[in-house]
């Protein structure tokens, strides 16, 4: 797969929570890129758990985590997200 900035981190490279966090953490450490207001959760929420295996949940709305939102922000020297 070509990485291109519309390419979202968690649906496109299925990279999960654990390896997004670390990646993050890497990526405004390295980068020297203000974290502000980021929070992996935003993007990896906790599902509700729920007793009843045929019960619909209705499902977490989740942001997009682009390769973009990595570029600008690193240009930024700051997270641009929340």
């Amino acid at each position: 797969m070509e990485l291109t900035p519309e390419i979202d981190l968690d649906t496109d490279l299925s990279i999960d929570e654990l390896e997004a966090e670390d990646l993050m953490n890497k990526f405004f450490e390295k980068l020297n890129v203000e974290r502000g207001n980021f929070r992996i959760e935003t993007y990896f929420p906790n599902h509700p758990f729920s007793w009843h295996p045929f019960k619909k949940t209705e499902p977490v709305p989740v942001p997009d985590f682009t390769i973009s939102m990595l570029i600008e922000s690193a240009k930024a020297g700051k997270w641009l997200y929340d």
